[in-house]
């Protein structure tokens, strides 16, 4: 090995080191975000945004990791800002109708057991409820 040799590997090691330093908080958070480390991948691109409130990708993967958090209203409020700036986007319009989805699904869980509950009549008699679906 030569001198040349030396010094340009010695350079690259040094510009990857000194690269790896700077990962931005974007970065932080994809990374996180990959190996399902979403809370701290929320506070990254949080800080990401708080650098640049416009930047898109952090606005749509924050909105991203809040859904896989529960965080639905707020999933929601991100991808929606995200929708009107890139309505045509495939992750923004999934994890959109994706929130939505849960956000319906967990209210009707709130509100009714179940479809067969029962339920009292004007008289005090407890009946079952009917069906959702027509004979």
């Amino acid at each position: 090995m030569t001198i040349a040799s030396l010094r340009r590997a010695l350079a690259a090691a040094l510009v990857v080191l000194t690269l790896a330093g700077c990962a931005t908080p974007y970065r932080q958070g994809l990374v996180a975000a990959r190996q399902g480390r979403y809370a701290e991948a929320s506070v990254l691109y949080e800080e990401a945004l708080a650098r640049n409130p416009d930047r898109l990708d952090a606005i749509v993967q924050l909105g991203i990791v809040r859904y896989k958090l529960g965080a639905l209203e707020r999933a929601i409020e991100l991808l929606e800002r995200a929708r009107t700036r890139a309505p045509a986007e495939p992750s923004v319009r999934l994890y959109l109708a994706l929130a939505y989805l849960r956000k319906n699904t967990s209210c009707q869980r709130r509100t009714s057991s179940s479809p067969h509950s029962s339920v009292s009549s004007p008289t005090g008699e407890s009946r079952r409820k009917p069906s959702a679906r027509s004979p």
